[in-house]
């Protein structure tokens, strides 16, 4: 890879913990990409990490994450 991506967006599945998602996003941020998304289809809920301890969570509306500045509604995301 000749370049690093700015954003990551993992997938809960039903069969996976956070936690087994979770622990990859530190490798993520220490080869340098800036947003990291856990997208949880179950709770149609999306976290957006910038840093390993800051995450928010989005339930409803919009995602807005601080890196990309771009809302992303969570109907376009969860096709509801």
């Amino acid at each position: 890879m000749t370049e690093i991506p700015v954003l990551i967006v993992e997938v809960l599945s039903p069969s996976q913990a956070a936690q087994d998602l979770l622990s990859k996003f530190p490798i993520y941020f220490d080869a340098g990409v800036k947003s990291c998304w856990l997208v949880v289809p179950i709770s149609t809920s999306v976290i957006v990490y910038t840093a390993m301890n800051r995450g928010q969570i989005f339930k409803t509306g919009a995602v807005l994450d601080p890196i990309l500045g771009t809302p992303i509604a969570l109907d376009a995301i969860f096709g509801q």
